[in-house]
């Protein structure tokens, strides 16, 4: 993942940014499609051109050039002269579909132009496997994704899963994510995740830390979760007699509820039993005969109710809980003097943490064996003063 020392002063001196809605003069033809990454912006002309403007660290413009457009006009992106049709603009990269194919440009180094290799490019390069039948195209911070033939596929890194193909390895080509290969119809990518429409539903995957995923839960996963659960339990569920319980009833935020499940009425019962909040799934238990069954799950911020569904095994009827009641709670921010922390896992990994403070007590940094800043996870804090 790319370090940068640039400030925010340099990147508004360098970009030329203006701190009201200005007038962008210089385009060739008609725009039709446009997108902003990090620091710089690209769009498709009527023509099947592309235009870039902003800033230039790793030629994320296109123009075979490292030099910011600054006050001047946007540039031509090289090799497009015509055919593109959509544009993506991540942090310090871009991607378009050009004549049903995808190509990308800017920096590389973690897989993310898709073209077999670890390095920046200044023009656009094909992304290899994609050379037709693209029809949506979306660029992360560090990744990149497509939907090909109503299948999605991702490349790039994937340190938080955002690939959604079951890892967290980085992939320098496209790989296809996980029960994805049809029925897509969008797409879009944020930093370390990732979400697409697929047969009207909305599935997402990758970080998770504050939700984003839309699932209730703020556990990172590494293949999609649907946003919205459709099969919620409600009162029609069936006979069989369940019972709900969460300890503790409030929670600080980023601590797990210990959820325990009860089948009142069957002897034996298998199957497997779900906690719901709203319409968003938990955590689910398995039932190998015995009918109490426990599990834990992450909530966000509020107060929620709870309820939790039993899926009986074979004739067994299922049966749904009345609601339980759960609040999470604004855990209290950690303040301190400036700390320099490292702490191995057994893995191998070290998480690493530069400063604590309310607003970074939280996140950091995890670096791999070889010392390279690879990976992006939360830190979590306790009895810390």
């Amino acid at each position: 993942m790319k370090k940068s020392n640039v400030t925010r002063r340099d990147l508004i001196k360098n970009a030329g940014l203006a701190g009201a809605a200005v007038a962008t003069g210089g385009l060739v033809a008609t725009p039709v499609a446009l997108s902003a990454g990090a620091w710089h912006t690209c769009a498709v002309l009527a023509n099947g051109k592309v235009q870039c403007w902003g800033y230039n660290s790793n030629g994320q413009l296109g123009n075979n050039s490292t030099v910011a457009t600054g006050a001047g006009a946007p540039v031509v992106v090289s090799n497009i002269a015509s055919g593109a049709t959509a544009i993506a603009a991540g942090a310090y990269h871009s991607c378009a579909i050009v004549s049903a194919g995808a190509r990308c440009w800017g920096y590389g180094q973690d897989g993310e132009l898709g073209n077999n290799q670890l390095a920046d490019s200044h023009v656009p390069v094909a992304v290899s496997g994609l050379a037709a039948s693209v029809t949506s195209i979306a660029a992360g911070s560090w990744h990149s994704c497509a939907i090909a033939n109503g299948a999605v596929s991702c490349w790039g890194a994937s340190f938080s899963g955002q690939l959604g193909n079951g890892d967290r390895e980085l992939r320098q080509t496209p790989v296809p994510v996980s029960g994805l290969a049809a029925n897509a119809t969008a797409l879009t990518a944020g930093d370390f995740h990732s979400c697409a429409i697929v047969g009207g539903a909305v599935k997402c995957w990758g970080g998770n830390y504050f939700g984003q995923l839309g699932d209730g839960r703020k556990v990172y996963f590494t293949a999609p979760q649907t946003a919205v659960a459709s099969d919620s339990p409600d009162s029609t569920c069936g006979p069989t007699l369940v019972s709900l319980g969460a300890q503790p009833s409030t929670q600080a935020e980023n601590q797990p509820v210990l959820f325990s499940i009860s089948i009142g009425n069957v002897v034996s019962p298998y199957g497997s039993v779900s906690v719901y909040a709203g319409g968003a799934l938990v955590c689910t238990a398995t039932l190998a005969g015995d009918p109490q069954a426990s599990c834990w799950g992450y909530l966000l911020l509020g107060t929620h109710a709870l309820a939790a569904k039993y899926s009986g095994g074979g004739t067994t009827p299922s049966g749904c809980s009345a609601p339980t009641n759960v609040t999470i709670s604004s855990a209290s921010g950690v303040t301190g003097t400036t700390l320099d922390l490292a702490i191995v896992a057994p893995d191998g990994l070290a998480f690493a943490v530069g400063s604590k403070g309310s607003t970074f007590a939280d996140h950091g940094m995890r670096w791999d064996n070889s010392g390279k800043n690879g990976h992006y996870a939360p830190i979590r804090w306790s009895n810390v003063s």
